[in-house]
């Protein structure tokens, strides 16, 4: 069950939230629940600017990875997110924004070896107990009705489990992490409707 309502405050300021009610059952061994905020506020001071505030609160249920061991018991991920970004139009086909992002899991969900430090192919999901993601993003984007549109967006960033789960042993950092990602495209887009594009993408990632 979801409620969601945006209202503007005045000329200025808007205010959206909302609340989520969800619940998971495996028909096993887990059957929780949970309720999720969230708020968002957007301050405008003028047409080409705007800063925006938010928190989310989710509840996500775990893949459909089919764990082959059948003796794991795989949580839904729990995450609270906080964000704070400023935008701004620097013409009418160009625009800035700069973005910092922390996310604090509980019972992240994340693909492992079910025998860890093997060889063994075999994989399940696992739960780490609590992690955190943290990052900087700048990105800059151009919006032009026909012809060349451009992107380019860089983050710096660190995703890392804090503690172990029931079934994931404690590790540094998470295997997926990518701490430095560029991405960037260019696209034509003709009278018509027909468009070209290429993008492209770099990420760092640890050892």
């Amino acid at each position: 069950a979801f409620f969601n309502h945006t209202m503007p405050l005045s000329d200025q300021w808007t205010l959206n939230y909302g609340l989520r009610a969800e619940t998971f059952d495996n028909g096993l061994d887990v059957n929780t629940g949970q309720l999720s905020p969230l708020v968002n506020l957007a301050w405008a001071p003028n047409d080409r600017n705007v800063v925006r505030i938010s928190y989310n609160r989710s509840f996500q249920a775990p893949p459909l990875e089919l764990d082959v061991s059948g003796q794991t018991t795989v949580l839904p991920q729990r995450l609270s997110t906080y964000e704070i970004s400023y935008e701004s139009q620097l013409s009418d086909t160009f625009t800035a924004k700069l973005a910092a992002v922390r996310k604090d899991y509980k019972d992240q969900v994340d693909i492992g070896l079910l025998i860890p430090n093997s060889n063994v192919p075999i994989y399940a999901p696992v739960n780490y107990g609590t992690a955190r993601y943290q990052g900087i993003e700048l990105s800059l984007n151009t919006h032009n009705s026909t012809g060349f549109n451009g992107f380019l967006a860089g983050t710096v960033s660190v995703a890392r489990p804090l503690s172990p789960g029931a079934f994931a042993a404690q590790v540094d950092f998470n295997d997926h992490d990518q701490r430095l990602q560029v991405t960037g495209g260019l696209s034509y887009l003709f009278d018509n409707g027909l468009s070209i594009a290429m993008d492209g993408y770099y990420g760092s990632g640890f050892p």
